[in-house]
């Protein structure tokens, strides 16, 4: 799981630019543009453009939007993930969740209820707001 990549939706696992460690506290608001790993507690909210992975010894107490989340530790807390969200044989989420991939490993614990859905890429969203503001303008 750690230390590999993805094919499709990669997730950049062997580059982790942020690293909250085991023996961390941190309550709060944290916003991200790269691969974040939770390896201590941490509450609050987590907004990520990247990816986010919660180690095995990680606890956190937050929601979470991000593209991809990895859950190896325990979450309590709603995941809005805009890719992929795994939940490993050694993770625990206690919290709704609304994701395009969704994979939940054997052994893996899950409350809550889960939503997948598919997402417009960027350029699909670009063409429907140019279509809305032209009808508005005629």
């Amino acid at each position: 799981m750690f230390g590999r990549k993805k094919e499709g939706n990669a997730t950049a696992v062997d580059r982790i630019d942020t690293v909250i460690g085991r023996e961390s506290l941190i309550t709060g608001t944290l916003k991200a543009t790269g691969t974040v790993r939770i390896d201590g507690q941490f509450s609050g909210e987590i907004v990520g453009k990247g990816d986010i992975i919660i180690g095995e010894t990680g606890r956190v107490e937050a929601t979470i939007e991000s593209r991809n989340v990895i859950i190896a530790g325990t979450v309590h807390g709603n995941i809005d993930a805009s890719g992929r969200l795994e939940i490993a044989s050694t993770g625990r989420l206690y919290g709704d969740l609304t994701a395009t991939s969704l994979i939940i490993d054997e052994g893996a614990v899950f409350h809550g209820s889960s939503r997948t859905e598919t997402r417009p890429s960027r350029a699909v969203e670009e063409d429907e707001e140019d279509e809305e503001a032209l009808e508005t303008a005629l």
